[in-house]
Order: C-alpha cells, then structure tokens, then sequence
C-alpha cells in the first residue's frame, strides 16, 4: 500500500516518469489488480517503449488471466518497439505454444535463438516442439542438433530428458534409455 502510494504520488507530479508507471504497474498485478495493472503497463510502454520489462510483465499478467490472446497482441507490440528483445520472443513463444499454434511458437523460439544461439533453454524448448508437433527426418535432425550437446554441457534433468525423447524419436532407443535413465536419477 505505502509502495501504491508513493507511486501514484511520484506520477501525480511527473506523469511523463521513465520508470514510474513499470513499478505502479507491478505493485498492482502483485496486489491483485490486474486491470489497473494493465493500465499502468500500457502507460509505461507509450512513456518508454524501449523498457522491455513492463512488455514482459503485461504479458505475463494476461497469461496468469488465462487470455493468451491479450498476451498475444501486447507481446507483439512489444517486438515492434523492441525487435531484438530475446525475452519477448521467447514470451510469445509461450503464448502461441499455450494456444497450440506450435508453428508460430517454433518461429519465435528459431528467432531468439538466432539472437542468442547459446540460449540453452530456448534450443530445449524448441527441439521439444520440433519434435513433438513436427516430427519429420529434417524436424528431427534440427532438435538433434540443438540438443546433442545437452549431456556434456547441459546436464539439466530438463535438457537430458528432452535429449533422450529425441534420441527415442530418431530410434535410437538404447541411448534414449540410457538418458532418461540419467534424467531421473538426477531429479
């Protein structure tokens, strides 16, 4: 409450604050008010459209509201004010992925990865998707390539699992078993 207060005081007097809407903006969604939240996020964006996080944080509040779609859109937004933000592709990413539109989840995942390709996780997420939703020969060699070097340099019950699913699906069964084996003995 005294955070609310101090906040709304500071843009009662200086409307225009770099930061100011942002920090309202999380107050609110952790105190429960998502609409007032989104209010103070869309502020904070046209205030200061290069802030990623108050980008991520809207989009955040409308995939707890279970509305991807709204997600959807400010996300987007998002990537045209900044269209080198990892962060926001790989949000979207989830978004689409939330509403089984897998070949647009797959298209953000390739672009954060292409602005980061030692992003660990999104490689994980992807080779999943790749997988699971694609599961063609070329599909297939694409998640094994993100994903090979998993054991050695990521071995994450995560990552080591999404490997062995890989190398089940290649047919590679033995290894596969030896993998996941390894996954759950490390979780």
């Amino acid at each position: 409450d005294r955070a609310r207060t101090r906040l709304e005081a500071l843009l009662a007097t200086r409307p225009d604050h770099l930061f100011g809407h942002g920090l309202l903006g999380e107050v609110l969604a952790l105190s429960g008010h998502p609409q007032e939240a989104d209010a103070q996020f869309r502020a904070a964006s046209r205030v200061n459209p290069k802030w990623i996080a108050p980008w991520l944080n809207c989009g955040e509040l409308w995939l707890a509201q279970k509305q991807p779609g709204q997600a959807i859109q400010v996300i987007q937004a998002g990537l045209q004010a900044n269209p080198d933000s990892e962060e926001l592709h790989m949000l979207l990413a989830s978004a689409y992925s939330s509403q089984n539109q897998f070949d647009h989840a797959i298209s953000e995942y390739d672009a954060a990865l292409h602005l980061n390709p030692r992003n660990v996780l999104v490689a994980n997420n992807l080779a999943v998707l790749l997988v699971d939703y694609k599961g063609d020969p070329q599909s297939l060699q694409k998640a094994f390539a993100l994903s090979r070097d998993f054991e050695k340099e990521a071995p994450h019950p995560l990552f080591l699992d999404t490997l062995g699913w890989v190398r089940f699906k290649m047919g590679q069964q033995e290894d596969a078993l030896r993998l996941m084996k390894n996954a759950v003995a490390k979780s």
